[in-house]
């Protein structure tokens, strides 16, 4: 996160769409969290007495889906791919007893938590498109900016090798898919 930080400082005129963005604060990242789960569609995701029971619980996933390299999109798609795969698989399928032919509850739950992660797809959407309205980061959108920069610019990414010949890496067990993307393109020169 630092190294995103340096670069966009000594590289300002390769990230114009940061140019007066500010830090969101968990404060602000939790109360729009709880804006968007007031529309009707995300009503799964506000249980009955618990409205905020998933706040923490998304803002996390979404922490963890862009560690991952995962946007909303990647997310969704995965999701929808996963319950075809669970509808269509002969072991989801009830072969004995009065539930015979029909898809077993064990397989109807992965199917309803998967459902649940497309709604989590619309919600990280959702919070994507305001933070960008409001010219908001999140601590992990510097991996992020930092990542499709270097997709995208070619003259970046080559000012950066040809700056950073060697590279360490400290405790590079705890890197992500991120981090290490950003450093498989550093180290492809």
């Amino acid at each position: 996160h630092s190294f995103a930080g340096s670069v966009f400082s000594e590289f300002p005129d390769h990230f114009p769409q940061l140019f007066r963005t500010k830090q969101v604060t968990d404060i602000e990242s939790e109360s729009m969290i709880r804006k968007i789960l007031q529309t009707e569609k995300f009503g799964k995701l506000r249980p009955f007495g618990e409205p905020d029971y998933y706040v923490g619980k998304i803002l996390k996933a979404i922490s963890d889906s862009k560690k991952e390299n995962q946007d909303p999109d990647k997310v969704s798609e995965f999701a929808k791919l996963e319950i075809e795969r669970i509808k269509s698989d002969p072991a989801s399928i009830s072969s004995r007893g009065p539930t015979k032919g029909k898809i077993k509850a064990d397989a109807v739950g992965k199917i309803e938590k998967c459902e649940r992660t497309v709604l989590f797809a619309e919600v990280y959407r959702a919070y994507e498109a305001q933070k960008k309205a409001e010219k908001l980061l999140d601590y992990d959108d510097l991996l992020i900016e930092l990542l499709k920069a270097l997709e995208q610019d070619t003259q970046l990414l080559s000012e950066l090798q040809e700056k950073f010949q060697y590279v360490h890496i400290d405790e590079h067990q705890d890197t992500n898919v991120s981090q290490n993307t950003i450093v498989m393109k550093l180290v492809d020169f």
